[in-house]
């Protein structure tokens, strides 16, 4: 019976001993492959976020470059209210040349908005004839006298034609009498169309004039409609003669003197979010020379400034100028193509922790200064962040990155 034991004991020893040898050719396990492109750490809390670490091929392939913060020297700005405006000499007004009826162009519909070349029809005018106590009567009367004129000449004519024959007329007596008598007829016709005129519309004289555009440019205000009558000297169509509108910029007179007036002003939309793609991208207007105006109600005065030609911008449209100053002073600063921004509008940068290891922080964006954003929050200088390849970065964060 011992002897059985020991040999139990003995056989489960070697099994046990084989089963725990480690074997020096294991093959590698299945599903093991190379490592994966792009790394990502999840956020250790709530409020730290997550680390994206790249292989150095992805970071080739995807082309990232980092830059560092610094510390630069910019000009100080200043933001104010600001209005498009037509320029005083842009809008030329059309007025009536006479007292007339409005009828539309043939083929022409005008519409405020719509452009116009110079010499192109806008509307037809009817003039009024003088205004006259008896005009149908004296009508009636013409046309009476210029029938009777005729039948008597009718008559001559016809006894010269017989006298003609009998060699008791001249021909010369008969031309000069038929030619007396086609101009009757025709002063007859005439009488007898200016009296249905008459009749008809006893003020309209029976010939239209078109009404052109002066100059090309785009019709700001149409004052008139067919069918209207106007006098003399009445608007009819103002036009906006030039594609260029200007923005007035109302600034506090007391900071006028710190503005620098041969620089350019950028120009945004009221409440502008540079990650709203549906706002009106900023644009740079140039410094204009125009009359000296100012407002003593609100203390300030007014810089003009020349919007770009092709801008969206609409005349009486609230907007706001960012004005250069003569002052100075040191900000933060990071490349513009570094900035990226969160669905609830928040800016952030990609800093780089470690080689091909990134994590995005927070900054507060003033403005853009050219390809430089100025900062009033960020990483601290000399810091390295992400300037191309941050949008590819944050979509591998998001889980949307390839």
């Amino acid at each position: 019976m011992c002897a059985d034991r020991l040999a139990l004991i003995a056989v489960l020893g070697v099994l046990g001993a084989l089963g725990l040898t480690p074997g020096c050719g294991r093959a590698t396990e299945p599903g093991a492959g190379p490592p994966p492109p792009a790394k990502l750490t999840p956020k250790p809390g709530e409020t730290a976020l997550a680390t994206v670490t790249l292989s150095p091929e992805a970071a080739t392939r995807l082309g990232i470059e980092v830059a560092e913060a610094e510390v630069r020297d910019v000009k100080a700005t200043l933001s104010v209210a600001g209005e498009v405006t037509v320029p005083a000499d842009g809008a030329v007004v059309l007025v009536a040349p006479f007292s007339a009826r409005i009828s539309a162009a043939p083929g022409v519909a005008r519409r405020p908005g719509a452009r116009v070349k110079r010499g192109d029809p806008l509307i037809m005018l009817s003039p009024f004839a003088p205004l006259d106590r008896d005009v149908k009567a004296q009508g009636e009367r013409a046309v009476a006298v210029a029938a009777a004129s005729l039948e008597a000449l009718e008559l001559r004519t016809q006894r010269l034609e017989k006298l003609l024959q009998e060699g008791g007329a001249s021909t010369r007596q008969i031309e000069e009498a038929r030619a007396e008598r086609d101009a009757r007829r025709a002063e007859l016709a005439a009488g007898e169309k200016r009296l249905a005129s008459i009749r008809r519309a006893p003020l309209d004289a029976d010939v239209t004039i078109p009404l052109r555009a002066p100059r090309d440019g785009v019709l700001l205000r149409i004052s008139v409609a067919p069918g209207q009558l106007v006098s003399a000297g009445a608007p009819l169509f103002e036009i906006l003669g030039t594609p260029a509108l200007w923005v007035r910029a109302a600034v506090y007179a007391g900071a006028a003197s710190r503005v620098l007036l041969d620089a350019p002003a950028t120009i945004t939309s009221v409440g502008f979010r540079p990650d709203l793609m549906a706002d009106e991208p900023p644009v740079t207007a140039l410094p204009v020379i125009a009359p000296p105006s100012a407002d003593p109600q609100s203390a300030t005065v007014d810089l003009f400034y020349e919007l770009p030609e092709g801008s969206l911008r609409r005349p009486g449209e609230r907007v706001t100028a960012t004005l250069t100053t003569s002052r100075a002073g040191r900000a933060l600063v990071v490349p513009w193509s570094a900035v990226l921004f969160d669905a609830v509008g928040g800016a952030w940068v990609y800093v780089e922790k470690a080689e091909h290891t990134y994590e995005r922080s927070r900054i507060d964006l003033l403005r853009v200064d050219g390809e430089f954003a100025v900062l009033a929050h960020g990483p601290a200088p000399s810091t390295r962040v992400v300037r191309t390849g941050a949008a590819e970065l944050f979509g591998v964060e998001l889980g949307s990155g390839k």
